[in-house]
This record gives C-alpha cells, sequence and structure tokens, in this order.
C-alpha cells in the first residue's frame, strides 16, 4: 500500500487526519522477564502472529456495513501505518470533499476494534488514544499536532487498557451524532462507550456480537475472558498493576449484562475481584 503523506517530487506536507495511537500494556517487561526465563522465542513469534492477525482485521474492516455505501465510497483506501515494536501509529488522511471526517474516524474506529480485541485474545492488551489533526508520516519519521495531542491522551487520559478519543476528536464524533435523527442509531453509538470518569473508549468487544446479534463469537469472547483472568491471577499481589486488569474485567462483565441471555454465563468471577484486605489468621502463618 502506497504511503499516502509522501508525494514524490514535493517537499513533505502534513495532512488533516485521523491518528490512532497505540501502545501494549508491560510489553517491555515481559521482553525482559522473557530472556531471563529463556522464552524471548516464544514471545517473538506470539507477538508477530498477533500482529500479523490484527492487521488482518484491520484490511478486512467492513466500513460499508456500519455507515453504509455512499459514505464508505468517500473513504480512500490510503491510511499508513509506522510500528517500532509495541508502539504504533495509524494515519488516515480524511478525504477533502468529506471535512466532517466521518467516514474516515469510522474507518479507524472499526479497525482499532478489531485489532484490540485481536492483540488481546493473544494476551497482548493495548492502550491508546485517537486525535484529529495535522499529521505526517514516512519510513523516518512522525510529525503533527495530531501526534501531539494523542500522545498526551495516551499517557494522562488512556491509563487502563482502554483506547480513548482525545479532546481534539471528541468534538467531531459530538458533530456525528447530530448527523441521524435518533442518537441511538450513530454508529459511534455501538462502537464507543462513556466510561465512568467521562472518557469516551472504544467499544471493542462489540466486534464478538454486533455484525451477527443472533449467532455472536462465543469463541472469541471466551477468549477474552481466559485472558483476563489470567492476568488478575497473575498480578494478585501488585495492586497498581492488577487494578488494570480489574478495569478490563468489568468492561468485560458489563457487556455481558448489558447483552444478557447467553452473555451472562461469560461473566469473570466475583472472587477474581476482591481486592479487600483479609485477617492475618486466614492466611498467614505468623512464626
Amino acid at each position: 500500500m502506497l504511503n499516502p503523506y509522501v508525494e514524490v517530487g514535493k517537499p513533505p506536507s502534513t495532512r488533516f487526519s485521523v491518528v490512532a495511537l497505540l501502545d501494549v500494556l508491560g510489553f517491555a517487561e515481559r521482553m525482559r522477564q522473557s530472556y531471563r526465563d529463556g522464552g524471548a522465542a516464544g514471545l517473538l513469534i506470539d507477538f508477530r502472529s498477533a500482529l500479523d492477525s490484527a492487521y488482518e482485521n484491520f484490511r478486512n474492516t467492513d466500513l460499508e456495513r456500519v455507515i453504509g455505501a455512499e459514505k464508505a465510497s468517500k473513504v480512500l483506501d490510503c491510511w499508513h501505518v509506522k510500528a517500532f515494536t509495541d508502539n504504533i501509529v495509524i494515519g488516515f488522511p480524511v478525504h477533502p470533499s468529506e471535512p466532517d471526517a466521518e467516514a474516515e474516524m469510522g474507518s479507524v474506529l472499526l479497525a482499532l476494534r478489531e485489532y484490540q480485541l485481536e492483540m488481546v485474545i493473544r494476551g497482548f492488551f493495548v492502550r491508546g488514544s485517537v486525535s484529529i489533526g495535522d499529521l505526517y508520516m514516512d519510513d523516518e519519521i512522525v510529525f503533527g499536532d495530531a501526534l501531539l495531542t494523542a500522545y498526551e491522551a495516551e499517557q494522562t487520559v488512556a491509563r487502563d487498557p482502554r483506547i480513548v478519543i482525545s479532546a481534539s476528536a471528541r468534538s467531531y464524533v459530538k458533530r456525528h451524532f447530530g448527523f441521524y435523527a435518533e442518537p441511538a442509531s450513530a454508529p459511534h453509538n455501538e462502537v464507543l462507550l462513556k466510561d465512568a470518569d467521562g472518557q469516551l473508549f472504544v467499544n471493542y468487544l462489540g466486534a464478538t456480537y454486533d455484525e451477527s446479534p443472533e449467532s455472536p463469537d462465543w469463541g472469541r469472547l471466551a477468549s477474552h475472558k481466559a485472558a483476563v483472568e489470567k492476568e488478575l491471577t497473575r498480578f494478585k499481589e501488585n495492586p497498581p498493576i492488577w487494578s488494570k486488569y480489574a478495569w478490563v474485567a468489568n468492561y468485560h462483565n458489563f457487556i455481558c449484562q448489558e447483552q444478557g441471555g447467553n452473555f451472562v454465563k461469560h461473566r469473570i468471577g466475583a472472587e477474581l475481584l476482591r481486592a479487600g484486605p483479609e485477617r492475618l489468621s486466614t492466611s498467614w502463618a505468623l512464626s
């Protein structure tokens, strides 16, 4: 795929774009640990496989189904990705004829949803942000105010394993909702959720059910549950890290409760979410 930010024979210049900045939570420490326990080769294979699968879902995002054929036809197939190990920047220039950026935003959000779900079920939890503004990318550099605002949001707002919508992009989301007489019918209503702290974030678990409400992807939902439970157990004695996976567990349970029916059977057990104190006599032998 050609880089839409590079024009042969012309000096570099920014383009108004939808931008996503992502990183994998705790990946540096996992890499260090893999070298300590001899598992580096396996981690490399797992991570490469996860990225390959996630990128394939990028390419297969069905934007036309969500926002309609007319709007989808105006989206240029020209997004660009720059990755350095666990840090990924995605740039999607906004088509000049559609400055409201709804189609581009929709495309990026759907791609992120698939990317995040695929990474999590393979054990790689993602944090990041989405912004809108000027961007330039080539093989060596990434430049623009959209990168700055995405980085700031990822560092100061994302906090948990969630992809948040920065202030620059949030105003566009609000505008897009105004295009629909019934807010509930707006595509963003399915792809995004509002968190307890007021932040909007990508509802990646929606990818398990909204394409086929009558036949959800139980396999991916179960895999997500298992991945979260594994981290809750692993970090039980490390509260600052455990709390991040507790956030994912609560999000998972919210979706299961909201969807109802057989989804409820896939809830993460409350015993894994208990982090309260206990009496010494129940678990600790005094010597």
